[in-house]
């Protein structure tokens, strides 16, 4: 199910009932239903909680500096962390050293969906392969349930046929229980990236509108690691190893991650996602 909002992206809903046009049948609306639920909540084997809002997007949460899930440690370091340049960040993380790593190899760690002539995000061959079926304004993703507030995190993306604004995004402080809302980092096949403030039932707000980059690999067949430094109010978006221009806002503290791709040109833009890592601020 995805909702309009003209020239504007808008996430999925929980707390609306399914629609589609023309009007689907009732088995129709239980598979949408379900396929909802599946891409947005984290995936586990409880029942899906109602998105219940919490507060306008003026309001600001009180922050949680300690993350409340405990993350798969990651894998044991195989080489010598990177030296930075002068002033990077990431300046005291030990980057050959996760808190996590997921390869994509296990199924469920991310929402999977189908819903049928709109979006798809499925594993495929040790990938998230996500489809965007429609080269329009509206937005779905897939979520995690692992929580965090000051952060790096980073993660593969592999363009397909693309052109223009096609995008592939990540996703993080996705508000606990609140899955229609967070920030967005985009980057388009065409070499730009944005940043975005997803509230709610509210159109989006652009915090950083679509801005040229170097750093940014353009057209299909490229894979770009798209990245993000977290800390309070800074956000801090790293493409490729390149730091770019950071931006503060802190009316989300604490949340999950989620990745999409973004059809603005080209139906059934496909975004294959690999290789997601991340590192807690100590």
């Amino acid at each position: 199910m995805r909702f309009p909002f003209p020239a504007l992206a808008f996430v999925l809903l929980l707390t609306l009932p399914a629609c589609a046009s023309p009007g689907p049948s009732e088995e129709t609306l239980a598979q949408t239903q379900t396929a909802e639920a599946i891409a947005l909540l984290p995936p586990t084997n409880t029942p899906p909680p109602t998105a219940t809002p919490q507060g306008t997007a003026t309001e600001t949460p009180e922050p949680s500096p300690t993350p409340t899930d405990t993350p798969t440690p990651g894998p044991t370091p195989t080489a010598t962390a990177p030296l930075l340049p002068e002033g990077d960040p990431r300046t005291g993380l030990d980057l050959s050293v996760p808190d996590f790593h997921d390869t994509f190899t296990t199924k469920y760690l991310w929402g999977e969906f189908i819903i049928e002539g709109a979006a798809t995000n499925i594993l495929d061959d040790e990938r998230l392969r996500a489809t965007d079926h429609l080269a329009d304004t509206y937005l779905s993703w897939s979520a995690t349930d692992i929580k965090a507030t000051n952060f790096y995190a980073q993660i593969s993306a592999e363009f397909t046929a693309c052109d223009g604004k096609d995008s592939a995004g990540l996703v993080f402080r996705i508000p606990p229980d609140v899955y229609n809302r967070g920030y967005t980092l985009e980057v388009s096949c065409d070499g730009m990236y944005r940043i975005r403030k997803f509230l709610g039932e509210a159109p989006p707000l652009t915090l950083l509108d679509w801005t040229a980059s170097d750093a940014i690999l353009q057209g299909p067949d490229t894979v770009n690691q798209i990245g993000v430094f977290t800390d309070g109010a800074r956000i801090i978006p790293i493409i490729n190893e390149v730091t770019l221009e950071e931006i503060e806002d802190f009316s989300y503290s604490l949340g999950t991650f989620g990745i999409f791709s973004n059809a603005y040109e080209t139906a059934d833009l496909t975004i294959y996602f690999d290789d997601f890592l991340y590192w807690y601020q100590r």
